[in-house]
């Protein structure tokens, strides 16, 4: 056990397995490394999932797998290097910049498997304040490392950052994927200054994944201003490129509308997602095997947008343009598109029940209903008080559908 070098009585970890504060803090930042160093590889259990986009989750394995003393390194070497004085030794900083270039990925999907994201802010604070221990003075992360090869490796780590933060969320983790999807921002950031071309889109999408991270969180405020950063971005982009980023703008532009809609901007809201809609009827014109579901989808929004500020023959033609499309889509895949017709015509059948036209909303409403037993989805029936995005549905139409088709 190479912590043994320390001495014959020494034990890196207590019986709580937290750090011990007996020995050097240098010591065992160095000794951590030399572990991740030597015993972290590719083979290990926990490490290597982020390579596979098709699949969800975190890797799960039996702990015991992994040897304590390389649990104790994945763990703990960040709070055990930030805690040493400047200068440091030459050794130390040799294992970090070959961890850092080599290992920083791997360690990163060990770690999440059992314990919480850790980000590597506090280290590079760390750098920062000592770099006069590095000859050049650079930055530790890009320090003896040709800047071609720190750029690809910055562009690898910020990739599964973005991707451990999805699978966080989808493992129900969202305070975790909060924090490592601000590292990614951060570290595209830095990568589009010098390479803007390249990067910019980047940043643009992982700009729009942190203000959804912050939304569900509540952070509803701080969602708002990320998203509106990513949108300008996307602009900008799209200015340039129209053909390859009008699609991420048109999805940015749909993400901004919800979050003005959840901060009572309904005009803006509505604004905005007009604007979505009419980038993606262009891209729908042109590709509709592509753009038809999210022309669909963000017609539906939109007639949401205009039955809450009470335009609602406005609303209705939305919301019909927007069922003749889920129509089409789900006769050639009814799996896929069965759902989104059902919500689509549940919200047409609201809105011609408050214009009057209960006969009408109540054939809706019973074709909604019927495509959700289809697919053995419940229907949400609306007796009174809120629709969808607030509008009031009808006590009428609803209470005869219930009374005619509770046995559907």
């Amino acid at each position: 056990m190479i912590f043994s070098r320390l001495g014959p009585k020494f034990s890196p970890y207590t019986s709580s397995f937290t750090p011990n504060r007996t020995y050097d803090n240098e010591q065992l930042a160095f000794l951590c490394l030399r572990v991740l160093n030597e015993d972290l590889t590719s083979y290990t259990p926990g490490a290597g999932y982020l390579s596979t986009i098709d699949t969800k989750g975190i890797d799960s394995f039996d702990k015991s797998d992994v040897s304590e003393v390389l649990w104790y390194a994945c763990r703990f070497w960040t709070e055990h290097i930030i805690t040493i004085e400047h200068p440091v030794s030459e050794n130390l900083l040799n294992s970090l910049r070959k961890f850092l270039k080599s290992k920083l990925n791997s360690w990163m999907e060990v770690l999440v498997t059992q314990c919480v994201f850790q980000t590597l802010s506090k280290v590079r604070a760390w750098i920062q304040v000592g770099n006069t221990c590095v000859e050049t003075g650079a930055d530790l992360f890009e320090d003896d490392i040709p800047s071609g090869e720190c750029t690809i490796a910055s562009a690898k780590y910020a990739r599964n950052l973005c991707r451990l933060s999805t699978r966080l969320s989808y493992t129900n983790r969202p305070e975790d994927a909060l924090v490592a999807e601000p590292e990614a921002v951060n570290l595209y950031r830095q990568l589009a200054v010098d390479h803007p071309s390249t990067f910019n889109p980047d940043h643009a999408n992982s700009l729009t994944s942190l203000s959804k991270r912050l939304s569900y969180l509540g952070h509803r405020e701080q969602a708002f201003e990320v998203i509106q950063e990513g949108v300008d971005l996307q602009r900008q982009l799209a200015a340039v490129h129209p053909s390859v980023h009008n699609a991420y703008l048109a999805m940015s532009l749909n993400n901004l509308s919800v979050h003005q809609s959840d901060l009572n901007h309904h005009e803006q809201a509505l604004n905005v997602n007009q604007e979505a809609v009419d980038l993606q009827r262009q891209l729908a014109i042109e590709h509709p095997s592509a753009f038809n579901a999210h022309l669909a989808k963000s017609l539906g929004n939109l007639s949401s947008r205009l039955s809450y500020l009470g335009y609602c023959e406005r609303s209705s033609g939305a919301i019909w343009e927007s069922v003749v499309l889920y129509r089409q889509l789900a006769a050639e895949c009814p799996s896929a598109f069965n759902a989104g017709l059902a919500r689509s015509l549940n919200r047409l059948s609201v809105r011609l029940s408050n214009q009057g036209h209960y006969e009408q909303a109540l054939l809706q409403c019973t074709i909604a209903k019927i495509t959700r037993r289809l697919l053995q989805m419940p229907v949400c029936i609306r007796l009174s008080g809120r629709g969808d995005t607030g509008e009031t549905s009808s006590y009428y139409s609803q209470g005869l559908f219930l009374m005619l088709f509770s046995d559907l």
